[in-house]
């Protein structure tokens, strides 16, 4: 019996917290081969879409400068990987906001792998889902200013139109690690989503940890059918 089957019904959906403040320039070490470790176990079981937290906008002084370095790595990593996979690779988030050569990498990565629709890999990179929110509302105001959008006409759909996240389906499952609270991973499309708090620091979180919320998420959608 494969992994695959072991898990049941797969999110179409992942999220996952990988950067909870706070940590340690030993915990940021560790963080390449999780994502790698995330990307390949992705692509093993075909989860269609899968987005990592990696930095949001609060974190600063030294702690923002081992994490903006360990994004320097996962990037390099990533590209690596990507050469023999089916997974697109994006960015949300002011990522164009970090050093030059951070930025640079992560282009690289997006424009690597554009031409590909398989798998979905995303990046929440010096992100924050309230200033998505906020963005989104400043385009759409710009629009109706226009005469491009009638006020009026205003949906939930319009929101979900102008957002990072767009393109992709809200996720069907969030694995949150420590602290057991709620983050602003992708605040707009989160309502209704599992949610599984880990209990361990994002550091920790192994192979297994994620399998086992992976097959859990698979009772609870097999019970609510």
């Amino acid at each position: 019996m494969t992994e695959q089957n072991q898990e049941g019904e797969l999110p179409e959906h992942l999220a996952i917290t990988m950067f909870e403040s706070p940590s340690s320039f030993e915990f940021y070490k560790k963080r390449k081969d999780l994502v790698l470790m995330l990307a390949n176990l992705q692509a093993e079981l075909g989860i269609k879409i899968m987005t990592v937290y990696l930095l949001d906008t609060a974190l600063k002084n030294e702690e923002f400068s081992a994490s903006v370095s360990s994004i320097a790595e996962i990037a390099v990593a990533l590209r690596e990987f990507s050469e023999n996979s089916r997974t697109r690779i994006s960015a949300f988030g002011r990522w164009y906001d970090l050093p030059s050569e951070v930025v640079e990498s992560i282009k690289g990565l997006i424009t690597l792998t554009a031409d590909r629709n398989e798998l979905f890999l995303n990046l929440c990179i010096n992100y924050d889902g309230r200033d998505e929110i906020t963005d989104a509302c400043r385009i759409i105001s710009l629009k109706a200013l226009s005469g491009k959008l009638e006020p009026s006409s205003i949906t939930r759909d319009t929101i979900k139109e102008n957002i990072s996240s767009s393109y992709f389906p809200s996720p069907s499952l969030i694995i949150k690690n420590n602290p057991p609270e709620a983050s602003a991973l992708l605040l707009w499309d989160s309502p209704g989503a599992k949610i599984i708090f880990t209990g361990k620091e994002w550091a920790n979180i192994s192979r297994q940890d994620v399998l086992n919320a992976l097959r859990f998420y698979g009772k609870l959608k097999s019970q609510s059918e």
